[in-house]
């Protein structure tokens, strides 16, 4: 696979890269990348400032910020996830979730229980874990499919009475094979991306 690599600890050492593609465990999951975004950390590690190769490598692969398509799922796809978006209608898997969020996650609440339930917790373990893994738990109210169409006639009405706006929050899309204008060349802007084609 291509990769954006630099030789941690060494200035201005960022290029283009063939990797061996990374061998998925069974608690991996495999993403084909669309977009990656960029940002100061990628920068200053482009500086030399920090950052840390894998075990057994010279080079750290850029792409932190990232978007991409799950391709491949492993056979054991628990472990301690960053993110968890819970949409079951089940308060079981809200507490399951808090249980094995990893540090620094966020757990992101869309449904609402019905019932009656109740349950023996650990509330002490939970609260702890929350606070001392610096993790996040927020609700968000869900939106039916009436919504999401609401959502996407409220994007044309955007669009219409200010082409190109919403376009314009991703300010400099960037082809990957260019990346080292962004290091180089920085300007303003909200958000520039790698677009990976």
């Amino acid at each position: 696979m291509k990769a954006i690599v630099v030789k941690p600890g060494e200035k201005d050492t960022i290029h283009m890269r063939d990797m061996p593609d990374p061998k998925m465990t069974p608690d991996e999951v495999a993403v084909k990348m669309l977009r990656v975004g960029l940002c100061g950390t990628d920068a200053e590690i482009n500086r030399g400032l920090y950052g840390k190769p894998p075990d057994g490598d010279q080079y750290l692969i850029l792409g932190h910020e990232n978007l991409g398509i799950v391709e491949d799922v492993g056979k054991k796809d628990t472990g301690h996830p960053d993110i968890v978006i819970e949409a079951t209608g089940s308060a079981r898997v809200v507490f399951d979730a808090m249980e094995i969020l990893g540090p620094n996650g966020v757990l992101c609440l869309l449904s609402v229980t019905g019932g009656d339930t109740q349950n023996a917790e650990p509330i002490d373990l939970i609260n702890q874990r929350l606070v001392l893994g610096n993790q996040v738990v927020f609700g968000s109210v869900n939106a039916n499919p009436r919504h999401f169409k609401m959502g996407v006639k409220d994007f044309v009405t955007i669009q219409k009475k200010w082409p190109g706006v919403l376009n314009r929050l991703l300010t400099n899309k960037i082809p990957w094979q260019d990346h080292k204008t962004w290091f180089t060349e920085r300007g303003s802007g909200i958000k520039s991306t790698l677009e990976i084609q």
